[in-house]
């Protein structure tokens, strides 16, 4: 048989990923400051967007800053 053949068929099917930027985030001030700029980050768009959509409804504006601040959570992610 043809041994590439072989390889694809003992493919177990798991797949593991693993975030090794995080596993250097070793001392407890590393996360602090991870959080902190998070968080900030997180602020100034919810603070931008809060005076960009003045002129909107408060439900659309709500679900807009909603919206955003989910894929800013999937950047950072």
């Amino acid at each position: 048989m043809n041994s590439s053949f072989l390889l694809l068929a003992q493919d177990s099917g798991k797949v593991y990923h693993q975030f090794a930027r995080l596993d250097m985030l070793s001392q407890w001030w590393h996360w602090l400051l991870l959080g902190l700029v998070c968080l900030a980050v997180t602020a100034y768009v919810a603070y931008m967007y809060r005076r960009d959509g003045i002129e909107l409804s408060r439900g659309v504006r709500w679900a807009l800053l909603l919206l955003r601040v989910s894929a800013l959570a999937g950047i950072l992610f």
